[in-house]
């Protein structure tokens, strides 16, 4: 048995909930649901920045925040309802733990003093990147600040070896990393005097990304005090530069172990006139959850198109409603050992965090079943060796925890 962490991007309290915020958080909950299904401790950690809002500053900031908060939590209620931490970065923990990490560093003269230029929006009192720019084209003017930087060249030997450690999915990310780090690396500014909000410490206003990235270490001794845990991260694809080289560079400088594998998805396009709120509150969850991976490799660019969500569902209904009628009765539970050649091809997926092929697998098996039921050679063993298989295959991907097979065939959930 191993202790497990799996941790989603820290989501900005305001930001629109889009199809990369599902995503992650379904991703995350099937892995950690599939590591409990294989008798580990797993937790799925999410947090929600507070501490750099995109929120209106009308003078209802609190209010905002509240109201952002119970949405959220709403949807990691029906996406991801159990075994789920929430870090709460406006906590007195969480702010404690990221001030003494800033303050190990500058005891460690990992931090100097430095000048921080960039794109400043005075409408919202904040730095705006360039990807935001992009997407949200705003006027800025260009200002410089005096700000604090982590010496990250200081840990350069360190961060390579961590990228010759860390296992990333897909390997691309990392050859794409390391091209563009060619020239050198860049110290990696923890600081935004001029922001409106971060954590104040020292005299600045601490960096959203530091304050995160910081909330990755936090959390895991609390919750697994018995052994070591083994850290893993579902991260977004535009988030290469924080997760393989600020955050390596600050677990070495903290003396924090490396995480064990970073997973990146790749880039997401939605063409849904429904929202995900509503399709959440009609729809069972369930049917969200299988449709993201169906088809879909993780780590490639994909388009989730309404027309298709419903097509799926369809799919769902016309393979698997048809056996309920061979599974009147409860099926008696075997061991793993007992049904374990027709899951090798999914552990092996699932292992290398290929969902969709996990998936293929799934409507593999419930095929077989399908054409067992209709042969005369229906043996009453084999069914129940197919029926766990295929069972043992769905508990990660639906919500319910104890009779996932049950509930997908009578169309209790879906």
């Amino acid at each position: 048995m191993a202790n497990y962490a799996i941790f989603s991007d820290f989501v900005e309290s305001g930001s629109p909930i889009h199809i990369g915020i599902i995503y992650e958080m379904v991703m995350s909950d099937i892995i950690k649901k599939y590591f409990i299904n294989n008798q580990h401790l797993c937790k799925y950690i999410y947090g929600l920045d507070e501490n750099t809002c995109a929120i209106p500053r009308d003078g209802a900031v609190e209010e905002h925040l509240f109201e952002y908060r119970n949405k959220m939590q709403s949807l990691l209620d029906v996406l991801a309802p159990h075994n789920t931490i929430t870090v709460k970065t406006y906590s007195s923990e969480h702010i404690a733990a990221v001030k003494d990490a800033y303050m190990l560093l500058k005891e460690h003269h990992d931090l100097y003093v430095g000048e921080y230029r960039g794109d400043y929006d005075p409408l919202t009192g904040s730095f705006i990147s360039q990807r935001i720019r992009k997407k949200n084209p705003v006027e800025t003017i260009t200002h410089s600040e005096t700000a604090v930087f982590f010496d990250t060249t200081k840990y350069s030997d360190a961060i390579i070896t961590a990228l010759n450690v860390i296992h990333v999915f897909p390997e691309s990310r990392k050859i794409e990393l390391r091209n563009s780090i060619r020239e050198g690396l860049k110290d990696f500014c923890i600081t935004r005097n001029s922001n409106v909000q971060g954590i104040l410490c020292d005299g600045s206003r601490l960096y959203s990304w530091f304050d995160a990235l910081i909330g990755y270490i936090q959390p895991t001794d609390l919750h697994f005090a018995n052994d070591k845990t083994t850290n893993i991260h579902v991260c977004g694809p535009t988030t290469l530069l924080p997760h393989l080289i600020n955050y390596p560079g600050l677990l070495e400088a903290l003396d924090q172990p490396l995480p064990k594998d970073i997973l990146f998805h790749g880039y997401f396009q939605t063409k849904f006139n429904t929202t995900f709120d509503s399709i959440l509150k009609t729809d069972s969850a369930d049917y969200l959850r299988l449709y993201l991976f169906y088809k879909k490799n993780p780590f490639n660019n994909s388009t989730f198109t309404e027309d298709e969500y419903v097509a799926f569902k369809r799919l769902v209904h016309n393979k698997f409603a048809p056996l309920k009628k061979y599974f009147a009765q409860p099926v008696v539970k075997l061991s793993k050992e007992e049904y374990v050649t027709h899951v090798v091809q999914y552990d092996n997926a699932m292992n290398h965090y290929r969902l969709d092929k996990a998936v293929d697998e799934i409507f593999n098996i419930s095929k077989q079943l399908r054409v067992l039921a209709h042969s005369n050679n229906w043996d009453n063993s084999y069914k129940t060796t197919l029926f766990n298989a295929l069972d043992y295959m769905l508990t990660p991907f639906v919500t319910d925890q104890k009779n996932s097979i049950t509930m997908l065939m009578t169309g209790s959930t879906l």
